[in-house]
Order: C-alpha cells, then sequence, then structure tokens
C-alpha cells in the first residue's frame, strides 16, 4: 500500500504538466499504458523489490487516470453540479472497490494469479478504448479554464485535506492487521457498510450535496470521520465494525466529492485544482500508512487510530482559519 500510495503522489504534479500541455485524453490514455505497464511487471515479479516497483508503476498510472478523469467530468458537467459529478464518477471507484477484491478471490481460487494479473491487464485495455472514443473537451478549452474566474488555495485547506487522509490512510493499511485483536479476521462487515453508506448517500443525496454550505458539509464529515477513528480505537467486539463501515461511509460520501468541488470553486484551473486536492489527500495516506505504521509497532493499533482521530479534528480547525484567513484578506483589499 505505501508503494501504490507513493506512485500515485509522485504521479500527480507529472499528471497536471501533461494534461495542460498535451490535454485530458492524452494524460488518461499515458496512465492507462503505466497501468498496464505494471501489470506486466506483477507477471514477471519473483521477489518483493520487483513487486514493488510494479506497484509504485501502478500507482504512478492511477494517478493520471484519477486526474484525468475528475478533470474530464468537471469540464463536461455545468459548474453547479460539480460536487454531485464527482461523487457519481467516485461511485464507479468506490463500487469496483466493492466487487474487485471478491472478483479476484474466485479467480485465483479456481485459477492463479498470472490469469489475475492478465484479466487486469484485459481490462485496463478496455479502459484505454473508452478513453480513446469518449468526447472529449478541446485541449484549448481545458487550458483557458483558468481564464474563467480568479481562485486561491491555502494552507490551511491543505492541512484539512492532509488531516482527513490520514484517517483515510489508517483504515485502508492498519484496519485488516487490526480486526484479529477483537476477535476476527474479516474486515468484510466494515467495508460492506462503508460501501453500501457511501453508495446510497451520493445517488440520493448528491443532487444536494451543490445546493448546501459546502464547508458546513465538510465539517460534518470530518466529525463524523473523527467519531469513527475513535471508535475503531475502542472496539471490542467484531459486530461494532458494521456501524463504524457505515459512519466512514457517510463521511467519505460526503467530504471527497464535496471538497474536490469547494477547491474547484475557488482554484480558476479545474485541472490544478483536482491536482491540488489529490496530491495533499495522497501526501495524507501516504505518511499514515509508512510514518504511522512506525508508531504501531511501538505502541499498537488502538494508539495509531486514536492519533488518526485527533489528526481529522484538525480538519475543522484548519476549515475556520481558511475562513478567519479569507476574510481578513477581504477586508484588506477593501480597505
Amino acid at each position: 500500500m505505501g508503494g501504490f500510495f507513493l506512485g500515485l503522489l509522485l504521479g500527480i504534479r507529472p499528471s497536471e504538466i501533461v494534461m495542460r500541455r498535451w490535454g485530458i485524453r492524452a494524460l488518461v490514455l499515458s496512465g492507462v499504458l503505466l497501468m498496464t505497464t505494471s501489470g506486466i511487471l506483477f507477471l514477471t515479479a519473483k521477489a518483493i523489490i520487483p513487486l514493488w516497483i510494479a506497484r509504485v508503476t501502478q500507482g504512478l498510472g492511477w494517478s493520471g487516470v484519477v486526474v484525468g478523469s475528475i478533470t474530464w467530468v468537471t469540464v463536461l458537467i455545468p459548474r453547479d453540479r460539480t460536487a454531485q459529478g464527482i461523487g457519481l464518477h467516485g461511485l464507479l471507484f468506490q463500487i469496483s472497490q466493492a466487487v474487485g477484491p471478491g472478483l479476484a478471490e474466485i479467480v485465483v481460487g479456481r485459477y492463479s494469479f498470472p490469469i489475475l494479473f492478465l484479466i487486469g491487464i484485459a481490462l485496463t485495455g478496455l479502459s484505454g478504448l473508452c478513453a480513446t472514443f469518449t468526447p472529449a473537451p478541446p485541449h484549448s478549452e481545458v487550458s483557458s479554464s483558468a481564464a474563467e474566474a480568479s481562485g486561491r488555495e491555502t494552507w490551511a485547506l491543505r492541512g484539512a485535506v492532509l488531516s482527513l487522509a490520514v484517517g483515510f490512510g489508517c483504515v485502508m493499511s492498519f484496519l485488516a492487521d487490526y480486526v484479529p485483536s477483537i476477535g476476527t479476521h474479516s474486515v468484510g462487515g466494515f467495508f460492506a457498510a462503508y460501501v453500501a453508506v457511501n453508495i446510497l448517500v451520493r445517488v440520493i443525496y448528491g443532487a444536494r450535496l451543490d445546493r448546501g454550505n459546502r464547508i458546513r458539509i465538510i465539517n460534518v464529515a470530518s466529525i463524523s470521520q473523527a467519531a469513527v477513528l475513535a471508535g475503531l480505537a475502542m472496539t471490542m467486539s467484531p459486530w461494532q465494525l458494521v456501524p463504524l463501515g457505515a459512519m466512514f461511509g457517510f463521511a467519505i460520501a460526503l467530504y471527497l466529492p464535496v471538497f474536490q468541488a469547494l477547491i474547484v470553486d475557488l482554484v480558476a484551473d479545474r485541472g490544478r485544482a483536482i491536482a491540488t486536492f489529490q496530491f495533499w489527500y495522497l501526501l495524507g495516506a501516504t505518511l499514515a500508512s509508512s510514518l504511522l505504521g512506525f508508531v504501531a509497532a511501538i505502541a499498537g493499533y488502538r494508539v495509531v487510530f486514536g492519533l488518526a482521530a485527533v489528526i481529522a479534528g484538525f480538519a475543522v480547525g484548519f476549515l475556520k482559519l481558511d475562513q478567519v484567513t479569507s476574510k481578513a484578506v477581504s477586508l484588506s483589499r477593501l480597505e
């Protein structure tokens, strides 16, 4: 996971450059090419170092697909439906996360890992065909989006994104290793509830995300995620994982699309806006999966989830700081 997150992180800024120079379609197709390459590397890997290289390459390609496809969505849909569009787009990722591991286990159980990787390569090629034939905005339209509105991005906003990402990285990286200590070896209940609520919120409530106050929605989601992480730090029963997973899905379904829409509102260039969010979110997830792993080795996973809960709460403070700062800047300009 650390290698994958590192590849994602390293690929964000180059993705922004590729998109600005050659357009959205070129970025997505280059990401697909790197992911296909990673599939070939998985097939040939016989030791941990080649496997890690394959994982980093996969992350590099995935960063191009994510940044490119989300920007593609924001350019094609009406601006007043940005959060809904990003949310529904992200829903496809959630469905793949829910279905993919189960299907992969079936393939490996009946056949082998090489067959699984070959299927992955074929599906990646199919996604390249989809990108080739899907209508894309002209390159000039994407490049000139910076002229639509003046915008800003602050360190407070980046800090809020980073704070929320730490909790996400902890759950994705450590939960499977943590749950045996509470009497189960399965995280299926947690992630099933997580995906189900995520889907319900994005489908049923998605249209309202653009009509609500973005800061208020993110604050609610931040507090919900902090509560989930605190609950994981204190949970004593496997059955508690299901409601915690449901609340985690609720938080993710709210803040992921709304925060990205907020930054698209503030930063004129849509590609830069999406790349900015993805960079700081993936940096937080990478730090969580690597640095907090050392904390877990020393103090245990309960301490790690407790720390992540506190850090998630920082997002509310960062957003408040951003509002205060922006008001001060506005007043100084008026003066």
